[in-house]
């Protein structure tokens, strides 16, 4: 008699298993569940730079690399 597994896959970021959330979740999340590049960098930045990252609307990975320069260029200190 062969053995029944029934545990659950690992969801995708944001995954829920709510089909209808899903289809409402947000561009950077989509793009960091299908692009593992994008989810390496990402997850390699500060928890700071996440958060930053997570309020902007971003859809490629290019627009992310952009945008973690743009908020590193915003965090470091200015010269007198």
């Amino acid at each position: 008699m062969q053995k029944k597994f029934d545990a659950p896959f690992p969801r995708p970021l944001g995954a829920t298993g709510n089909d209808a959330q899903n289809a409402m979740s947000d561009p950077l999340t989509d793009l960091l569940n299908r692009n593992a590049a994008a989810y390496t960098f990402f997850y390699s930045l500060s928890p700071e730079t996440q958060t930053a990252l997570r309020e902007r609307t971003i859809h490629t990975l290019p627009e992310l690399h952009r945008a973690a320069s743009d908020i590193a260029l915003q965090q470091r200190p200015q010269a007198f």
